[in-house]
């Protein structure tokens, strides 16, 4: 895929989040692509696990630049979840939150979509399955309040005061945000909390 029909891609995906402010999940996000004549979003068999590896790797490729170039704009804050995408409005400081990111740097790494096989997909979804089963819940509870491993506690209080004061509906915020927020809260300070 040429870098032009990259960025054309980004404008989409960006407009779509634009247009979604309580955000997408990956399917459906992919099911609009899809539906605007995206091909590389053509539905595959269930088992091909090949074609769903590429698709789902092309669409994350593309979240994080676009992650990446909203901080750098100031544009606002993309938490990206496989159940759910957001674009959040900007908080200063997010930056310094901001740790090493090996996620990130695996999608932004273009050749594993082409390198990647068949049979080494196999193996990332069982070694997802198995990581799923240990810490879904926490995974799933950073992805929530954009963040990833590896972080630091303080790193967490300080972005869920942020995000929490951004939802609480007092401030105009959507209480059911907050609460998705309290209990990711609650899960993260099992794991972390000394």
């Amino acid at each position: 895929m040429d870098s032009e029909r990259i960025k054309r891609l980004e404008r989409v995906i960006g407009h779509e989040l634009h247009r979604n402010p309580s955000g997408l999940g990956e399917f459906e996000l992919i099911s609009r692509l899809r539906k605007a004549g995206w091909p590389e979003f053509e539905r595959t068999y269930p088992t091909d696990f090949l074609g769903l590896f590429k698709r789902h790797f092309l669409l994350f490729h593309i979240l994080f630049r676009l992650r990446d170039r909203y901080r750098q704009e100031q544009v606002g804050e993309l938490a990206i979840g496989a159940l759910r995408i957001v674009l959040e409005p900007y908080c200063s400081g997010t930056e310094a939150i901001a740790t090493s990111d090996p996620l990130r740097e695996y999608y932004l790494d273009f050749s594993q979509l082409t390198s990647t096989s068949e049979k080494e997909v196999l193996v990332l979804l069982d070694g997802f399955r198995g990581r799923l089963d240990a810490d879904g819940e926490k995974g799933s509870a950073l992805a929530l309040m954009g963040l990833s491993e590896p972080v630091e506690y303080a790193a967490i209080k300080h972005r869920y005061r942020q995000l929490a004061m951004r939802h609480h509906p007092d401030r105009g915020g959507d209480q059911v945000r907050l609460q998705d927020l309290n209990h990711a809260m609650g899960v993260l300070s099992r794991y972390y909390h000394q």
